[in-house]
């Protein structure tokens, strides 16, 4: 094995955009790259966001308007210049996506999270051991959004996802950090960005996912 591939594994990206409805991306989690698995943690629903975000920025505008001086000019701002600024900004959040992709966090070896949410008893974990938490986490993860009694706050998202490596067919990396594989009698859509692509494509190759 390389000296690069030594450090490529494992890797975590944040921030990933995944699994595409009509083209758009429905999800943002992390994706985490090991020796033999790609393990995906689904965080929010990118929908949620979006009119989460968009609800802040009309309020911001609303509240901004309540104070302003042009008062007559308040009734004609409400009929068009909000919804004009709210395209104006999803526009350029397109734009964004299409140049530069999402705005992921790569991280190439395990951090304060890691080790608290995936119970690890140190950063120099071996790759089996490492393997053995996420499968015990994806494994506790599902089990807890299946109880009816007491779903977690986030039982309304996907489960967990564990991909080994012969489950996973067509696996193709673009230049634009948008990554895509058939597995679980399914296709896959992560886009990591063009600045953590090499990152992943290294991983990857690491990984023995490509050759």
């Amino acid at each position: 094995m390389q000296p690069y591939e030594v450090q490529s594994l494992p890797l975590a990206i944040r921030g990933v955009h995944y699994y595409k409805i009509s083209k758009r991306y429905t999800y943002r989690g992390d994706l985490l790259i090991t020796d033999g698995c790609l393990y995906f943690i689904t965080r929010e629903s990118l929908e949620e966001a979006r009119e989460k975000s968009e609800r802040k920025f009309r309020l911001a505008l609303e509240a901004s308007l309540r104070v302003s001086h042009f008062m007559p000019l308040i009734s004609h701002l409400f009929m068009f210049g909000i919804p004009a600024l709210i395209g104006m900004r999803r526009a350029t959040s397109a734009l964004r996506m299409a140049l530069l992709g999402p705005a992921t966090k790569v991280e190439p070896k395990p951090q304060a999270w890691w080790l608290q949410e995936f119970q690890l008893g140190s950063e120099r974990i071996a790759e089996h051991e490492l393997r053995r938490a996420l499968d015990a986490y994806v494994a506790r993860a599902r089990a807890e959004r299946r109880d009816p009694l007491f779903p977690p706050e986030d039982a309304h998202l996907p489960e967990p996802e564990r991909f080994a490596r012969e489950e996973i067919r067509d696996l193709k990396l673009d230049s634009r950090g948008e990554l895509s594989f058939y597995a679980h009698a399914d296709r896959h859509d992560f886009a990591v960005g063009r600045r953590a692509r090499d990152p992943l494509h290294r991983a990857l190759k690491a990984g023995r996912f490509i050759f």
